[in-house]
């Protein structure tokens, strides 16, 4: 009788193969959705975290993206170093007046269900 114990945790091993990761990149568009899973190769990051990317977060002068406490899935934020092929992805990305943030679902956000995505003037840095 009661509860019964949880079952023991199961740490995942696989990764990807050199061959797998070549195809992945292939596969990405230039989208928003590409440019979500290329920085998920490239950072090593969780899905949300890269989803929900920040400008705030992120330093493109010292190639860093700073993950606060709260974002951070164990509580411990973290550095993120920046790679070339990871910043030249980030600088690619259009940012919106009044934007938070750089993904794709916080850009439909902000313009809601209708129009044209808002055109910045202020460039990706």
């Amino acid at each position: 009788m009661g509860v019964p114990k949880p079952a023991p945790e199961v740490r995942r091993t696989r990764v990807l193969s050199e061959d797998e990761i070549a195809r992945v990149l292939k596969a990405c568009r230039d989208d928003d959705f590409g440019r979500i899973v290329r920085l998920l190769l490239m950072t090593g990051q969780r899905r949300d975290e890269v989803a929900d990317m920040a400008w705030a977060e992120v330093d493109l002068a010292s190639a860093v993206w700073s993950l606060p406490d709260p974002r951070v899935k164990n509580g411990q934020g973290h550095d993120v170093p920046l790679s070339k092929p990871a910043l030249q992805v980030l600088t690619s990305i259009e940012r919106v007046e009044g934007g938070r943030s750089c993904s794709a679902k916080a850009r439909a956000d902000s313009r809601g269900s209708r129009g044209p995505r808002p055109r910045s003037t202020n460039g990706p840095a």
